[in-house]
């Protein structure tokens, strides 16, 4: 009797063993894709122009970001030149991108070096053709693989700033996928 309780006790410990050496496991499996675009890119940038602008009296200048700009201003104008810059992207078809515009003021230096104005409110037309919208970005998406937009804003003038020709550094736009 000894022997079976024995016997019994091993076939039991054996069994255990094949149970855990027969676990049940599942899986699956997933694939990983990416696609290669083209890079974005920019090109262009031309000039924005006030166009003249009658000296005297604070007030602003507005150029809205449109490819034919028509400017306001609570200022006397004396014609001149007024265009908004003009913009190009290239990049994938139907991809999402971003326009970054100056958040901060930029400055254009009178020629005597020490007297300036400050262009703020940069507009683009980049989210609908033909109607400038302000803001420090826009979205919009490739319908091809090229993108025109224009970008203007207002200039400010102060009581006071001597007549002659203000022009600024570049400023910086800046495009990028989403």
């Amino acid at each position: 009797m000894k022997t079976s309780i024995k016997l019994f006790a091993v076939a039991l410990v054996l069994l255990g063993f094949s149970v855990g050496g027969h676990a049940q496991s599942n899986s699956a499996t997933a694939t990983a894709t990416g696609t290669l675009v083209s890079a974005l890119s920019i090109s262009g940038g031309g000039t924005l122009s006030f166009g003249r602008i009658v000296a005297g009296t604070a007030g602003t200048v507005l150029v809205p970001g449109v490819a034919a700009p028509t400017r306001t201003s609570s200022l006397g104008l004396a014609g001149g030149t007024v265009t908004s810059a003009g913009f190009t992207i290239s990049g994938a078809d139907g991809s999402q991108f971003v326009v970054t515009l100056p958040s901060a003021a930029v400055r254009v230096n009178h020629t005597d070096g020490t007297n300036y104005m400050e262009v703020t409110a940069f507009s683009c037309d980049v989210a609908a053709a033909g109607t400038s919208v302000a803001g420090t970005t826009a979205n919009s998406t490739l319908s091809g693989i090229t993108r025109t937009f224009y970008v203007g804003a207002t200039l400010n003038v102060k009581n006071g700033d001597p007549i002659g020709t203000y022009t600024s550094a570049t400023f910086p736009v800046t495009v990028s996928y989403q």
